[in-house]
């Protein structure tokens, strides 16, 4: 039997190559790999919306659910939030789920879709077969909410995932440590929806629990796509030329935020010789904060910003030592990038990172600037340790491959399914 999922990432295209939207690929190439079901994956509702006929027809109309319209003022009673994710069950609220006997699996954003229309869920709209055996929604806006509602209203069970806390919200870009107090107001609101939370680490889901999300909470890896870093090593001679990069480069990957350790990037840098280069794109608009403007504008004179660059491969041919002094992260898909490419990596000593890592085996891990300074001074100076730490960390990638996602994945699926046809909760046993 075909298992049917709608995996939906909303502004999709304004997402590529950001953690979120890498780890939305990744999660669909998973399902690709497995053997264990036969998986059609939809990348976009089977009817787009435009936000005024959502506003429209959904939010406003009289046959709205009440409980997906948030109140971030009185959605701190877990009980309210328990009752709206058990609705489903409510038979006044029951709705036979859309079907299109003929739709085929694509593999467009929301945005390459039609706007004219909306998701209609009246009784007008449906029929007796399901357009999809299970939803899973990467993200928290109000595209997610349109379809975590088209889900709760065709008693279609419905899985979200933990993309996004007000942690790792904060110190993203101008203002927003300011109001990540409403964004955990909502994310808690939100989550607490769902039959089922993914989040990527064990952390992550104890940082859930605390707000409280009133919903199941499951940790399943972002992975890694090992098999599309191959070759990178064919690019290190390039990029080096590009950016004027020579001896040993200590380097960071990804969007460049302050919470991802930016300021202690930079000062750390000042107090070595080595070429220190960041790859990925930062703000310069309004939205970007003080702090990034202030370290783009005037790095210290062996830093390289690089902003947005062509190919992931280069940044990981370019550099040898892989420094990621983030504050906070939910797992961080570039620390098992680096690591499946062989590089020696520095991170700071954080909670998340427990789980997955192991400082002097797969990496170092370190606390404070001198450490941080201290430690790539000993991998610049002892090949020896930097090849050890290399091929360990490609071990532990291995551990985080895209087929074992997919088998997670599926197996998570079947056992949420399994749970609405029983029309029961989903025992603690299958949670891991």
């Amino acid at each position: 039997m075909t298992l049917r999922v709608l995996n939906y990432l909303e502004l999709e295209s304004r997402l590529d190559r950001s953690g979120i939207g890498t780890a939305v690929d990744h999660q669909r190439a998973a399902l690709e790999l497995t053997d264990t079901a036969d998986v059609e994956v939809y990348t976009s509702p089977q009817q787009a919306f435009s936000p005024r006929k959502w506003v429209t027809n959904t939010l406003w109309s009289s046959t709205s659910d009440a409980d997906l319209i948030p109140d971030l003022g009185t959605c701190n009673n877990p009980n309210e939030q328990s009752s709206d994710r058990n609705s489903r069950s409510d038979p006044d609220r029951s709705a036979q789920s859309h079907a299109d006997s003929t739709q085929t699996p694509v593999s467009v954003s929301a945005a390459d879709t039609d706007t004219d229309t909306t998701i209609d869920t009246s009784d007008s709209a449906v029929s007796s077969e399901q357009a999809y055996d299970i939803i899973h929604c990467n993200l928290v806006g109000p595209g997610s909410v349109v379809v975590a509602q088209y889900a709760l209203r065709s008693k279609i069970p419905l899985i979200l995932h933990a993309h996004v806390t007000r942690e790792d919200f904060a110190e993203s870009f101008r203002g927003s440590t300011t109001v990540a107090p409403v964004v955990e107001r909502y994310l808690k609101w939100f989550y607490s929806h769902a039959d089922l939370l993914l989040c990527p680490s064990a952390y992550t889901r104890r940082i859930l629990q605390a707000y409280p999300v009133e919903a199941p909470i499951q940790a399943i890896t972002n992975g890694v796509d090992i098999e599309s870093l191959s070759g990178f090593e064919s690019y290190r001679e390039h990029y080096r030329d590009r950016y004027d990069l020579s001896g040993t480069v200590v380097f960071g990957v990804g969007n460049v935020f302050e919470r991802k350790g930016l300021t202690t990037f930079c000062q750390v840098a000042e107090q070595t010789s080595y070429d220190f280069a960041w790859f990925g794109p930062y703000d310069t608009g309004p939205q970007a904060s003080r702090t990034v403007r202030r370290w783009t504008k005037n790095p210290p004179s062996n830093v390289t910003f690089t902003g947005w660059i062509d190919d992931i491969r280069g940044a990981y041919a370019a550099g040898d030592i892989y420094f990621f002094p983030t504050k906070n992260e939910n797992q961080g898909i570039a620390v098992l990038e680096a690591m499946a490419c062989g590089k020696a990596v520095v991170l700071r000593d954080i909670p998340v990172f427990e789980e997955f890592y192991t400082h002097n085996e797969d990496c170092l891990k370190c606390e404070t600037q001198q450490e941080f300074r201290d430690a790539i001074h000993r991998l610049v100076n002892n090949p020896t340790l930097r090849s050890r730490l290399g091929e360990n960390a490609k071990a532990t990638a291995q551990d985080h491959n895209l087929e074992r996602v997919g088998d997670r994945l599926v197996e998570t699926y079947e056992t949420v399914i399994t749970a609405a046809e029983a029309d029961r909760e989903i025992p603690a046993a299958d949670i891991r």
